[in-house]
């Protein structure tokens, strides 16, 4: 009889170390595979992030280009850099809010305020104090928004080439020292003269966001880009 309870007491004992071992395997690879998974769901994300990231990009880019070619057909910039010229491919006035790829809300106002004071809104003493971004006081730009709307509508892309909405700003370029960003300067000599720079901003789906200034110089007839570059 001992003999029998001791082998009924060492199979219990084996079945309990089979069901606790199942139980670790089990758990191990639960854990395992929620680890493939949530390194699968990061790399997607990340990847996807990346890409409208670069959409937004490509889009900001191709908002300038658009401008560029719409400005070289403007034959006074004074009328671009007070407000009264504006690109007809804009959805709409220079004010008010649009709905961008991810579904969120932008203020064109605040955006505008933003852009030539780094606030939402902006005085003339807001504009014209010196600050590391915009060092030349009464000569700095008053930046207009001269284009606005989703890209695929401003070149007649198909639905899905791309989501991105764009905005450019058109400035006077600060080496024009007349102390009237409003107007292009008359003098010959002024090193700002036939000089505006453009400020694109693009945004995408998942929050994207983009944004590139450029230099372009009118010489002649002809208008070309001198200076490129990304910005925050």
């Amino acid at each position: 009889m001992n003999g029998v309870r001791l082998l009924r007491s060492s199979s219990s004992h084996d079945e309990g170390v089979a069901i606790i071992a199942v139980i670790l395997w089990t758990t191990l690879t639960a854990a395992l595979a929620a680890a493939i998974i949530l390194v699968t769901v990061v790399e997607t994300t990340v990847s996807g992030r990346h890409r409208d990231g670069l959409e937004a990009l490509y889009a900001a880019d191709a908002a300038i280009e658009i401008a560029i070619g719409e400005l070289s057909a403007v034959t006074n910039w004074d009328l671009v850099l007070n407000g009264t010229s504006r690109s007809t491919l804009s959805d709409g006035a220079p004010v008010g809010t649009r709905q961008v790829a991810d579904g969120s809300i932008i203020d064109l106002d605040k955006l505008t305020a933003s852009v030539r004071c780094g606030k939402d809104v902006c005085s003339d003493a807001d504009i014209n104090a010196i600050a590391a971004d915009r060092p030349w006081g009464v000569n700095n730009s008053r930046w207009q928004l001269f284009l606005n709307g989703p890209l695929r509508s401003l070149v007649n892309l198909s639905d899905n080439t791309s989501r991105a909405y764009v905005l450019v700003w058109v400035g006077d370029d600060p080496s024009d020292n007349d102390g009237d960003p409003l107007r292009d300067s008359a003098a010959t000599d002024n090193p700002g003269r036939g000089r505006v720079v453009v400020t694109a901003h693009a945004y995408g789906p998942s929050g994207a966001r983009r944004a590139i200034q450029a230099t372009i110089v009118r010489a002649g007839a002809n208008v070309r880009m001198v200076t490129w570059r990304e910005v925050t």
